[in-house]
């Protein structure tokens, strides 16, 4: 599930957590970083950087891991930020 950064962080705090943000540059580690997560049920943080947007485009890399996200992870939150 898709939820804003802000939101995350914000909770986190409240809690007393920290919050992994894990940068991807394709398909595999996505997966991997959402499969990873969701075994700890714990939101995060996918990051991509500059290079990947450059190489893959915008819309590639991000529907890449939306799908990755929607398929794996429906109901642990997961923040989308670029570095």
């Amino acid at each position: 599930m898709l939820a804003s950064v802000k939101n995350i962080l914000q909770e986190a705090k409240n809690q007393g957590y920290a919050v992994g943000a894990f940068n991807v540059f394709n398909m595999e580690d996505a997966q991997s970083v959402v499969r990873a997560c969701v075994k700890k049920e714990k939101p995060f943080v996918i990051q991509v950087t500059e290079n990947t947007l450059s190489y893959a485009g915008d819309g590639l890399i991000y529907e890449v891991v939306k799908t990755v996200m929607n398929q794996t992870s429906p109901t642990i939150p997961i923040g989308k930020i670029r570095t």
